[in-house]
């Protein structure tokens, strides 16, 4: 096996309001993203589309790839690469 180095940081805003600080966290990395959705709580609690609201409000462009199942296959990551 190949020696490698596998480094994934991650930053969860967790709780009550969190939802505010999701663009100007993104503005640090891009201003073009990809939302991946599963089957449609987030956008049947209206999480999606404050978000959308909020990300498009600071310049942020954003692309859908939406109905993933968990353990997607191999086209739908294709697919999101095509959107991108």
């Amino acid at each position: 096996m190949l020696n490698f180095l596998y480094d994934i940081p991650t930053k969860i805003l967790f709780g009550r309001g969190q939802i505010a600080g999701l663009a100007e966290e993104t503005k640090k990395y891009s201003q073009c993203i990809l939302i991946v959705t599963g089957r449609g709580s987030v956008k049947k609690y209206g999480i999606y589309e404050r978000a959308r609201e909020l990300l498009t409000k600071e310049g942020i462009t954003c692309f859908e790839l939406a109905d993933i199942k968990p353990n997607p296959v191999l086209n739908k990551a294709y697919e999101g690469i095509e959107l991108c």
